[in-house]
Formats: structure tokens, sequence, C-alpha cells
């Protein structure tokens, strides 16, 4: 599943949208509903006292479930009364009430399912041909934000990364920085930042070319990005130089953690002919900075001690 944010913008849009569906057809509820992986979501739903649904709700997928029928056939659905109906009898909307359906997909851009555009109501009905059509035709303008969509979010990835190594570029990267130290100020909590460097990376370039050396940072970058959590933050802060924010994390566990990664890349094979190390430092936020610089101040030494000690080491 695409992980896609729906902006605030476009959920309002979205909202003005259902609510007209379900005047048009005079139904109890209209639904633009997105399904991920174990879940399927009521991305909005139109305003009515009388709908049994909310926005953001989620349920587990069913294979009883209308709108699931709908994206895994990519055909539209029209049930008049399924209290009627014995292939949908057993339909969990039943107990909320509702006994009416009719939906269509919503794809993304690639074809692939993003969910469905359905009306519901606790009456029968038949849908007409003017219905039908105004349905699809939201559905298809609601396609059409999703490519919009997509679009922005790539060109933003685009302006927050490292083509190379896809890390966050320094300038995104330090943004981050200053957030996680306001919010360590704030809350009086704990984070760490570290500083990686690849030892003797110049000689890499000078000896295999510069091919050969963003091969062997992308290959650095991926082997850290597996190792790191969710909630870190990896940059590429310079040529071979990375940076990684740790929050909630102590100056022992965030050593430990570099060590691992430290011994994983050593006996990793970056390069067929030779081996890739690097020199890292770590430093914890306590009270007494009163800066970002400070705290960077910090994790430099610690690295140049590194470097001076001979490399292939984590200093704090």
């Amino acid at each position: 599943m695409v992980n896609l944010r729906i902006e605030d913008n476009v959920r309002c849009e979205w909202q003005q949208i259902s609510n007209l569906v379900a005047d048009f057809c005079n139904v109890t509820v209209a639904l633009i509903m997105r399904q991920h992986q174990d879940t399927i979501e009521v991305v909005v739903g139109s305003d009515s006292p009388l709908a049994p649904f909310q926005s953001n709700e989620r349920r587990s997928l069913d294979d009883r479930q209308c709108c699931q029928w709908v994206i895994k056939t990519q055909r539209p659905l029209h049930i008049i009364n399924a209290l009627d109906d014995p292939d949908w009898e057993r339909n969990p909307d039943i107990k909320l009430g509702m006994v009416f359906y009719y939906g269509v997909p919503i794809n993304m851009p690639n074809g692939n399912p993003f969910g469905t555009l359905c009306i519901q109501s606790c009456e029968e009905k038949i849908v007409v041909d003017n219905e039908a059509k105004l349905i699809q035709r939201f559905a298809r303008n609601i396609e059409l934000t999703l490519e919009l969509l997509l679009h922005q979010q790539s060109l933003y990835q685009q302006s927050i990364t490292d083509d190379l190594t896809g890390a966050y570029n320094r300038r995104h990267f330090m943004g981050c920085f200053e957030k996680e130290f306001q919010r360590a100020r704030r809350h009086n909590t704990v984070f760490c930042v570290a500083m990686v460097d690849l030892d003797h990376f110049k000689r890499v370039n000078d000896e295999l070319g510069h091919e050969e050396g963003d091969r062997v940072l992308a290959n650095f970058t991926r082997e850290f990005k597996a190792t790191i959590r969710a909630e870190d933050t990896l940059g590429r802060v310079g040529g071979e130089e990375f940076a990684l924010i740790m929050p909630m994390t102590t100056l022992v566990e965030a050593k430990h953690l570099l060590e691992r990664f430290r011994s994983l890349i050593e006996k990793a094979s970056l390069l067929i002919d030779r081996q890739i190390r690097f020199s890292a430092s770590v430093a914890e936020y306590t009270c007494e900075l009163d800066s970002v610089g400070a705290l960077l101040g910090q994790a430099d030494k610690a690295l140049y001690e590194a470097k001076q000690n001979g490399r292939n080491q984590v200093c704090c």
C-alpha cells in the first residue's frame, strides 16, 4: 500500500464531494473509503445525524464487506436491499441499519487500488443512470487529486533527501535536529546524536573512481538504515559523513547501537578487494547544553578523538 498522506485541504474538498453525492442521491450517507494492508478506513463521510460512520474510523478487512468486493473486483456494486439478497445478507453494515449500497472503485495513478466512493442508506433504493454517472465522475475527480498528491509528495521527498543515498540531506537533517533539541529542552527528555565518518574514503575515490565510491556510499547507507530504528533520523551531512538522531536514547544505548553497526560493517563486503570501516562519535543531550551547536561540538570533538586514536571505533 502507498504511504500517502491525505492533506487537510483535500479532506475538506472530499467532504464537500460526499455531501453533494449524498444530497443528490437522497441517501443516508456517502463515503470515501481507503483500503490499507489489514484495515479499511472511512476517509470522509457526508454530514448526517443518521450516518453510523465516522471519519478516520477503521475496520478489519472482511470478505462480507461491500467496499472490499468493489476493490477486489474493480467493478461497481449495486445492492438494492441486502435483506433480500442472499449474497449480502451477512454484510456487517446491516447491523448498522444500512440495507442499500452502491459503490465504485477508486485507483491510484499506477492502477493499484485506493478504495471506493460509495453511498449507503437505511432504505432500499434503485440507483438511476444520472446518479451512477455523478458518482463515477466524482470518483475520477478523486483519482486526479490522488495523482497530484503523489506528485507533490515526490517533489517534497526529492527536496529533503540526498539523491545518491536516500538519507536526509543536511538542511532537512539540521531542521530535525533543532526540533528534537527543543523537544528535549521542553520536556526534559534525553536523546543522542552520532557522527559517522568513513575511514580513508578518499582512497576509494582516488584509486577506484567516484562511481565505485558512490556505490559504497549507497550500500553503506542501506546497511545503516536497516540497523537503526524507525524513530531515528539519518542524514548525509558531508561527502562521506553521516549523522544520526536517536530520540529517547541514553549514551550507553546509543554507543551500543553504533558499536553493533561498526562490527557489522567490518564484516560486510561493501567492496570486493578491501574492507570499509568507519569512525563514529556519540553525544548525549543534557540540560546544561544551550544550543544544537554545543551538542554538535561535543560530537565533533569525540569524532576527532576516534580518528586520532586509530579510527574504526566509537568515542563518546
